[in-house]
C-alpha cells in the first residue's frame, strides 16, 4: 500500500497515546504474530507463558512501548530537515518531483550516479 500522507501531515496528526493505542490494539494471538513476524522470531515464545497474568503483563508492556516509540518517533524525528523529507519520493506520484528528489538524494549521499543515468531511470519509471 502507498504512503497516503507526507511526512508534514503524519507528524501533525494528534498521536494521544491512550487513544491511539487503545484505537490500534490487536487481539493477543494475532499481536504475537506480527511481534514475531516484524520484530524478532524468538518473541514466539510469549504463547508458552501459562499464567495469563504475567503473559498479559508482557503484552501490555510491548503495547505501550511500541505506543510510546511512534509517539516519541512523532515528537522527535527531524522530519522538517531537507534529507528526511527527500525519502518522500517513493510515493511516485510526480515525475518532476521523483527526479529532483533522487538527484539531490543521489548528491546528499554522494551515491556517484550520473544525472543522466537517474534521469533516464525516472522516466523509464514513469513510461
Amino acid at each position: 500500500m502507498p504512503l497516503q500522507k507526507t511526512f508534514d501531515e503524519i507528524i501533525s496528526l494528534p498521536w494521544n497515546l491512550k487513544e491511539e493505542c487503545e484505537r490500534l490494539q490487536r487481539l493477543d494471538d494475532d499481536f504475537i504474530v506480527q511481534l514475531t513476524r516484524e520484530l524478532d522470531v524468538h518473541l514466539r515464545e510469549i504463547n508458552k507463558i501459562s499464567d495469563s497474568t504475567i503473559k498479559e503483563e508482557g503484552l501490555t508492556f510491548c503495547r505501550s512501548f511500541i505506543c510510546r516509540l511512534i509517539q516519541n518517533l512523532t515528537k522527535n524525528l527531524p522530519v522538517k530537515e531537507e534529507i528526511i523529507k527527500l525519502l518522500d519520493f517513493v510515493k511516485l506520484e510526480n515525475k518532476g518531483v521523483v527526479k529532483e528528489k533522487v538527484l539531490k538524494f543521489n548528491e546528499v549521499f554522494k551515491l556517484e550516479y550520473s544525472e543522466q543515468a537517474i534521469v533516464q531511470e525516472v522516466n523509464d519509471l514513469f513510461a
